[in-house]
């Protein structure tokens, strides 16, 4: 009888592994960057199912996940094979995000690469605050002529 058990438990094991299963055995890895290439830690890295694309791929248990980059900028996270819409957020940044695939036992690797926000860059641009210097143009007339109604 023990070795009849024994079969059954390595036919199981056996059919398991060539159809999969819904444990996480892929995963998406990636780093988030200015656009300089300096790392941005701390950056907000939004992971989500995408069912319009996962025509295939068992649903998984998790559809989403929410990490944070580390002091390096990167980010990892296991993750069952499918498609993946992933966001990254970092404060001063515009967001960015895109579509990724990940098949089963594959690590997928995402870079980001983050712009300055309009906003930041336009203070950056401006500069210190400094009283105004009066510009006159050098064309105006000697004498201003009267205004006749």
């Amino acid at each position: 009888m023990r070795p009849k058990l024994l079969g059954l438990a390595f036919c199981a094991f056996v059919v398991t592994t060539l159809l999969g299963s819904p444990i996480e055995n892929a995963s998406i890895t990636g780093v988030v960057q200015d656009l300089e290439g300096a790392a941005i830690d701390d950056a907000n890295v939004f992971i989500h199912w995408n069912e319009r694309r996962a025509n295939g791929p068992e649903k998984p248990p998790l559809e989403n996940y929410s990490l944070r980059t580390d002091r390096s900028g990167h980010f990892s996270v296991a993750v069952v094979p499918g498609f993946y819409d992933v966001c990254v957020h970092a404060s001063g940044f515009s967001p960015v995000c895109a579509t990724v695939a990940v098949s089963q036992g594959q690590v997928a690797t995402y870079a980001a690469r983050l712009k300055m926000s309009a906003l930041i860059a336009a203070e950056f641009a401006e500069g210190p605050v400094t009283d105004p210097v009066p510009v006159i143009p050098s064309n105006l007339p000697e004498k201003i002529p009267e205004h006749k109604n």
